[in-house]
């Protein structure tokens, strides 16, 4: 379904509905994925010079949660990070000095 079809045909509350859904069911593999660690395993056990210890929740992918950490930053915590995000973004890398300057 095109994007802007989807945002016509759905309502903000159906949306945030929808959002919560996938994120219970995220961890929950599906009858795909089920077949598709399946298939991995086995092409896995051809490979493999014991292919009696591949199992198959070896193949499971497990996600985190996203909850951040309740600390606060400091400052020059929340300088650094921004700061990264940015560079980041922006394909730059930030360099590494040692702090000794070169005669």
């Amino acid at each position: 379904m095109p994007l802007r079809e989807c945002m016509e045909s759905h309502t903000h509350r159906e949306y945030l509905t929808w959002q919560a859904f996938f994120e219970d069911e995220w961890e929950r593999p599906s009858r795909t994925d089920n077949y598709l660690m399946q298939i991995a395993a086995e092409v896995r056990r051809v490979l493999s010079k014991r292919p009696e210890n591949i199992k198959i929740k070896h193949f499971r992918l497990t996600f985190g949660s996203r909850e951040k950490s309740k600390a606060p930053l400091t400052r020059e915590q929340a300088t650094a990070a921004s700061q990264a995000k940015w560079l980041g973004a922006l394909g730059m890398l930030k360099r590494m000095t040692t702090g000794k300057k070169k005669k």
